[in-house]
């Protein structure tokens, strides 16, 4: 998938259109959902090679399992430090950790 680059983004002829266009639910701002779907794109693209070998069970029976046992707040609060988006929400386990360098 294709996303605009932060240069696309930051540009002032087109930033109101980005926001328009790829805008989400209110509170929620654009830029985080274009870092959100980066880190998605790296994270399961092919040119990665990054593979899921499910081997036992049906694929229904892992969604129970994972939604049954998953900490889904901390899942998100390590995507959203992974795609350096600062919300103002903190979590334990991350707020520990060093912030990332600016800009990197």
């Amino acid at each position: 998938m294709t996303c605009p680059s932060s240069k696309d983004y930051l540009n002032p002829e087109i930033h109101g259109l980005l926001d328009k266009y790829l805008g989400g639910k209110e509170g929620t701002p654009t830029e985080h959902r274009i870092r959100m779907a980066k880190l998605i794109r790296d994270l399961t693209s092919s040119y990665e090679d990054v593979l899921t070998v499910h081997a036992e069970g049906s694929l229904e029976a892992q969604k129970l399992s994972i939604f049954a046992l998953a900490d889904f707040e901390r899942y998100k609060a390590a995507a959203k430090r992974a795609a350096r988006i600062e919300d103002g929400k903190r979590h334990p386990v991350f707020d520990k950790l060093p912030k990332f360098p600016f800009g990197t």
